[in-house]
C-alpha cells in the first residue's frame, strides 16, 4: 500500500475527512488501468449508491426532507434474499396491489433491474408540493 493511500485511510480514521472525501482522494490515487494509453480517461464507474432525495417546498405543511443514500450492493442483496424466500414476493405483490400499484414482482429479473439502477443517472420529480430527485451515484 502506497504512504498516499495510509494517510489519507489515517485521515478518515483520525475523523478529518468523511467516507465520500476518503473514497474520491482513493480514487484519485488509484494507478492507470493498464491498457490505457497515457492521458486517456478510464471509462466511468458505474453508480454505487441509490440515491433519494426529497425536498419539501416552502409553506406545504409540517415534514422533513429526506435524503436516503443505499449502497447498491445492499439493494441487489435484498432483491437475491427476496427471491428466495418462498411468498415474499406474493405478499409483496399483493400489497402493492392493495396500495392502488399493479406490479407483480414474482416476474421482475433481478438482472435487468440491476441494470436500470446502475444506468438511471439521474430523475426529477415535481409536483408543486414537494422535489424528488432519484439518482444513482
Amino acid at each position: 500500500m502506497s504512504e498516499d493511500r495510509k494517510r489519507v485511510l489515517e485521515m478518515l480514521a483520525a475523523g478529518k475527512i468523511d467516507v465520500d472525501e476518503a473514497e474520491r482522494l482513493l480514487a484519485a490515487l488509484a494507478p492507470e488501468p493498464a491498457g490505457a494509453p497515457g492521458g486517456a480517461a478510464p471509462p466511468p464507474a458505474p453508480g454505487r449508491h441509490f440515491r433519494i432525495h426529497v425536498t419539501r417546498k416552502a409553506g406545504e405543511g409540517p415534514g422533513k426532507n429526506v435524503d436516503i443514500r443505499i449502497p447498491l450492493s445492499l439493494v441487489e442483496g435484498g432483491m437475491r434474499l427476496g427471491a428466495m424466500i418462498p411468498g415474499c414476493g406474493e405478499a409483496v405483490t399483493e400489497h402493492l396491489r392493495r396500495k392502488g400499484i399493479d406490479l407483480d414482482v414474482t416476474r421482475l429479473d433481478p438482472e435487468k433491474i440491476e441494470t436500470v439502477l446502475h444506468d438511471l443517472g439521474e430523475m426529477d420529480i415535481d409536483d408543486g408540493k414537494a422535489h424528488v430527485r432519484i439518482s444513482c451515484e
